[in-house]
C-alpha cells in the first residue's frame, strides 16, 4: 500500500542496525518486525552514513576526523589513511537499505489502533514499525517513544492519517515541517516527509493504493476491525503525484469544468474534503470573477443565517496565489474558491436507469431525491435568490436514505429585490436547453 523510506543518514543507519539485530536469530518477535521491512538483498555503501559514523567517533575524542561529505556522493575520502585503513572505513559505510511497508494484509497487531511506530526491545514492543532498537536510540540520543506514533484511517472518509502517541513536546513528530501531536494529520499528498526526532523518512503512496483492489481491501478492513459505521458519503481518493497546494488545501483530481474555471477535489491535513474552483484571473475577466466571488460569499452568509447552508453549496475559503487581489502589475492571478460540501454524485448520474420506474412512473428513490431537490430550490427562493443555471449537473446528491440534494455552481445566482427584473442572457448565464422559456 505505502512505503516509508529512511531519508537522512541517521535513519538509514538505524534501519540497517535494526535489520542486523533482527536477522541474528536471537531476538524474540523478530519475525513480526521483519514482515514490515522490505530490504535489498545486498548491502550498499553510503558515504553519508560513513561520515556520520566517523563524525560521531570524532566527537567521542577517538582522534578521527573526516570533513563532511556530500549526501549524494558515492565516493568518500578519509585524509591520512593508507589503503588498508580506507578499506576498513569503507566497511563502516556498508548498510542494509530498504523501506517499511504499510499493508493491510496482514493487519497490524491492534487494528483498532492502527500501525504503531516506535522503538524496540523486540519481545516487549507495542510497535508494528520499529524505527530503531532501544540501544541505538540511547547511543545516538534519539527521543523515540514506544509507541511514538500511529497510522490509521478516518471513519468519516477512510483517509489515512498519522497521529502522535503523546501530546508531550519531548515526543517530537512532524510532517512536512508541521508539528504533529495526538490529533490526526491526514496524509493527503503523494509524498510527505516524516520526522521522528532526529530520524527523517519519506512517506509515499504505492501503486496498489491507486487500484480498486485497495479501495475494496480498505473497506473490508474497516468493516472488520472498526466498531463505528464505515459508510461514508465520499471516500478519500489516493493522492496523485505532482502535488499542488493552495493555502492549507491540497488539490486532487479534476471533477468538472466551467466557463471561467476548473473544479478539483481538495483536502486539508485535518481530514476535511471540499471542492475548489480554480480560476485564472486576467484584466479581461477580472470583473466577472470578482462578481462570482462576491455572490458566493453573500449567498453562503444568507444560507447560514436562514439555516439552509446544508442545501446550498457554501464558501469555506477564498485564496489568491499572490496573497492579494488582482492588480495591474500582474499578467494573471490564480483565484481559488473552496466550496463545501463535496458531492459524490449529481442528478446527471441518476438520469436514466436510476429514475425510470416503467409503467408506474418514477422510481421511489428518484422521486424522493427530486422532492428534496425542489426543497433546496424553495430554500433558495425563500431567501430571495434565483440560481439562473439549474440543471441536473448542478444538483448534487448524497445517496443516503432518503437522498439529500444540494444546489451547486452558485456563482451566477442573483438576489432579487422588489421591482427588479433580470434579463435573460443565453450563452452568458445559464445553459441552453435548460433556460426557462419565460
Amino acid at each position: 500500500m505505502d512505503w516509508i523510506t529512511p531519508l537522512n543518514a541517521l535513519a538509514k543507519l538505524a534501519f540497517s542496525d535494526l535489520y542486523r539485530t533482527l536477522i541474528d536469530g536471537t531476538q524474540k518477535g523478530a519475525a513480526a518486525a521483519l514482515q514490515r521491512m522490505s530490504v535489498e538483498p545486498n548491502q550498499i555503501f553510503s558515504s553519508e552514513v560513513l561520515a556520520t559514523i566517523i563524525e560521531e567517533r570524532r566527537r567521542q575524542s577517538l582522534g578521527v576526523y573526516v570533513a563532511p561529505m556530500s549526501q549524494t556522493s558515492s565516493s568518500y575520502s578519509v585524509p591520512g589513511l593508507d589503503s588498508d585503513m580506507r578499506a576498513q572505513y569503507k566497511d563502516l559505510g556498508m548498510v542494509w537499505s530498504g523501506h517499511y511497508q504499510l499493508t493491510l494484509m496482514p493487519p497490524p497487531s491492534r487494528p483498532d489502533v492502527g500501525f504503531v511506530m516506535g522503538k524496540g526491545s523486540l519481545g516487549n514492543s507495542e510497535s508494528d514499525l520499529l524505527l530503531c532498537t532501544k540501544a541505538f536510540a540511547k547511543k545516538h540520543n534519539i527521543s523515540i517513544r514506544d509507541p511514538h506514533a500511529r497510522f490509521s484511517f478516518l471513519t468519516t472518509n477512510r483517509g489515512l492519517y498519522l497521529a502522535g502517541g503523546s501530546n508531550s513536546q519531548i515526543a517530537q513528530l512532524s510532517i512536512n515541517g508541521d508539528g504533529v501531536r495526538q490529533n490526526p494529520y491526514l496524509l493527503n499528498q503523494n509524498m510527505m516527509n516524516i520526522r521522528a526526532d532526529k530520524l527523517l523518512y519519506i512517506f509515499q503512496w504505492g501503486e496498489f493504493a491507486f487500484t480498486e483492489g485497495f479501495s475494496a481491501e480498505r473497506i473490508n478492513y474497516m468493516q472488520q476491525y472498526f466498531k463505528s459505521s464505515t459508510a461514508v458519503d465520499m471516500e478519500m481518493p489516493t493522492p496523485l503525484p505532482g502535488t499542488r497546494t493552495m493555502g492549507r488545501w491540497t488539490l486532487g483530481s479534476p471533477i468538472g469544468k466551467g466557463a471561467v474555471g476548473r473544479v478539483f477535489y481538495t483536502s486539508n491535513t485535518s481530514g476535511d474534503m471540499a471542492a475548489v474552483k480554480l480560476m485564472e484571473q486576467t484584466h479581461k475577466n477580472q470583473t466577472v470573477i470578482d462578481t462570482e466571488v462576491k455572490v458566493c460569499k453573500a449567498l453562503t452568509t444568507d444560507a447560514k443565517v436562514a439555516g439552509n447552508n446544508g442545501r446550498i453549496l457554501g464558501v469555506l475559503d477564498t485564496i489568491y496565489t499572490t496573497n492579494e487581489k488582482f492588480s495591474s502589475r500582474l499578467p494573471f492571478d490564480n483565484v481559488a474558491i473552496v466550496l463545501t460540501p463535496l458531492m459524490p454524485k449529481t442528478f446527471s448520474d441518476w438520469v436514466g436507469h436510476r429514475s425510470y420506474g416503467g409503467l408506474n412512473g418514477m422510481k421511489i428513490e428518484a422521486a424522493a431525491a427530486f422532492r428534496d431537490a425542489l426543497l433546496s430550490v424553495k430554500a433558495l427562493h425563500d431567501m430571495s435568490w434565483v440560481h439562473r443555471d439549474l440543471k441536473p449537473a448542478n444538483i448534487g446528491i448524497f445517496e443516503s436514505t432518503p437522498a439529500c440534494c444540494v444546489l451547486l455552481d452558485i456563482g451566477s445566482a442573483e438576489k432579487m429585490e422588489t421591482g427588479k427584473m433580470i434579463e435573460t442572457t443565453p450563452g452568458q448565464v445559464g445553459t441552453i436547453g435548460y433556460i426557462a422559456p419565460s
